[in-house]
C-alpha cells in the first residue's frame, strides 16, 4: 500500500524530517503522561493533544499506530531538575490523608475523564510505573555492571561522564550544568549532574520496594526507560512529550536506553511547546485547572466546547498571529506592524491615532521550547 510521506520536527536535530517507521506501515509512539497527583490543567491536556493529532493523521493517511502512555505514581519529585525535594506522590498523599495507592487510583481515573470530555482517543496501552519495579532493577543492574551507574549508600546513580553524548538533545554541556546548579550540590555525586536511577528509602515512607542495594524507589527517569523498552523493544519510531520533558527527563532517558542497548532507541523526538495565559506558562499557580465541577461544561480557548477543545488549543497559537510550520513545531510568530492590533482596536472604538492601550487580547498562545 502506498502512503504519503510524513514529516516531523525532530527536538534532537532540530530540524524536519521523514517519519521512517520500523515496521512498515505501523507508528510505534511512547508519550509521556501525566504524574497522578493532582488533576491535569489545560496545559497537560495540550501536551496530550499532541500526540492525539498525530496519531489522527498518522491513521487517517493509512498508518497504523501503537501508542503507549505511561502514568507516573511513583519516584517524581518537586524538584526535578535539580534531582531533590519530597515525591510528589507523596506530598498529595500527606495533604489529602490518603494512600499513595488511594491518590493514583482517584487522579487516574480523573485524568482519563479528562481526556475523554476533550476528545483525546485513548492510548492503546497505559503502563503504571509501580507495576515495572523488577524490570527498573534489571536496567539499573546492566548499567553499573557496564559503567555507567554507581552505587554509594543504597543510592544509585547515573555517571554523565560514561556517556559522551549526554547533553545532545536538550543542547546542554556539563559547564551549564554546573552553572545552573542552585544550593549545595550532593556530595556523594562524582558529577552535580548525575542523576538518580535509585534512592535509598528514608523512615516511614510509603512505597518501598527491595533491591539489590537496599529498599528504596526508582528515580523517576528509569521508569520510562524501563516501560519504553518493554513495551516497544529497543528501536521504536516515536517519543512525544512537552517542552518541559526535554530536560532532565528525556536527556537522561535517552542517556539510559542508548547506554543499556549500546544503539539509538528513539527514531524522532517529538515536544509539543507550552500554553501561557497572560504571559505566564498555563500551570496551576495562574488558576487554569480545570476545577472537576466545571469540567463538563469547561470552554477551551475563547468558547471552544469539548470536543472542539484539542483542536482550538492547538491552533491556539495560530489565532495569536503564530503559523505552525510542522506538527509538535513550536510556531514561529508572523511578522506584523509595530502595535498593529492595538492601533486598529483602538480606531474601532474612536480613539485617536497614536493613542496607547490594551487590545485587549490576552488569551492563550504557544510558547516553545528554545532551539
Amino acid at each position: 500500500m502506498s502512503r504519503p510521506p510524513v514529516r516531523l520536527y525532530n527536538t534532537f536535530t532540530r530540524s524536519k524530517q521523514e517519519l521512517r517507521p520500523i515496521n512498515d506501515g505501523v507508528v510505534r509512539i511512547y508519550s509521556c503522561g501525566p504524574t497522578v497527583y493532582r488533576y491535569v490543567h489545560v496545559g497537560n491536556l495540550r501536551t496530550f493533544m499532541v500526540p492525539d493529532l498525530l496519531c489522527r493523521s498518522l491513521t487517517y493517511l493509512g498508518y497504523q499506530t501503537h501508542q503507549v502512555m505511561n502514568i507516573t505514581d511513583v519516584g517524581h519529585l518537586t524538584d526535578d531538575t535539580f534531582d531533590r525535594g519530597e515525591d510528589k506522590m507523596l506530598v498529595s498523599a500527606r495533604l489529602e490523608n490518603k494512600s499513595t495507592d488511594e491518590i493514583a487510583a482517584y487522579y487516574t481515573d480523573a485524568f482519563m475523564t479528562d481526556i475523554r470530555k476533550v476528545n483525546i482517543r485513548p492510548a492503546v496501552e497505559y503502563p503504571r510505573a509501580t507495576q515495572y519495579i523488577p524490570q527498573m532493577i534489571e536496567l539499573i543492574e546492566k548499567l553499573i555492571v557496564q559503567g555507567h551507574a554507581y552505587e554509594i549508600g543504597g543510592t544509585v546513580y547515573y555517571d554523565i561522564a560514561s556517556f559522551p553524548a549526554y547533553g545532545r538533545l536538550s543542547r546542554n554541556t556539563t559547564d551549564k550544568l554546573l552553572t545552573g546548579v542552585r544550593g549545595d550540590p550532593d556530595p556523594r555525586k562524582k558529577h552535580p549532574g548525575d542523576f538518580t536511577l535509585w534512592k535509598a528509602a528514608g523512615e516511614h515512607r510509603q512505597q518501598v520496594w527491595p533491591s539489590p542495594w537496599g529498599e528504596g524507589f526508582p528515580g523517576w527517569h528509569i521508569e520510562c526507560s524501563a516501560m519504553s523498552l518493554s513495551l516497544l523493544g529497543d528501536h521504536f519510531d516515536v517519543h512525544t512529550g512537552g517542552a518541559d520533558n526535554v530536560f532532565p527527563h528525556h536527556e537522561a532517558e535517552m542517556a539510559q536506553s542508548e547506554a543499556v542497548t549500546g544503539h539509538r532507541v528513539v527514531g524522532l523526538w517529538m515536544h509539543g511547546g507550552l500554553l501561557s495565559s497572560r504571559g505566564d506558562r498555563a500551570r496551576r499557580r495562574v488558576g487554569v485547572t480545570v476545577p472537576s465541577r466545571d469540567r463538563q461544561r469547561h470552554r477551551h480557548a475563547g468558547g471552544d466546547g469539548p470536543r472542539r477543545g484539542p483542536h482550538a488549543l492547538i491552533a491556539a497559537g495560530a489565532r495569536e498571529g503564530h503559523t505552525p510550520q510542522a506538527v509538535g513545531r513550536s510556531p514561529r510568530p508572523r511578522p506584523r506592524s509595530r502595535d498593529a492590533g492595538g492601533a486598529a482596536a483602538r480606531r474601532r472604538r474612536g480613539a485617536p491615532r497614536g493613542a496607547t492601550g490594551s487590545t485587549g487580547r490576552e488569551g492563550l498562545r504557544e510558547v516553545g521550547p528554545a532551539a
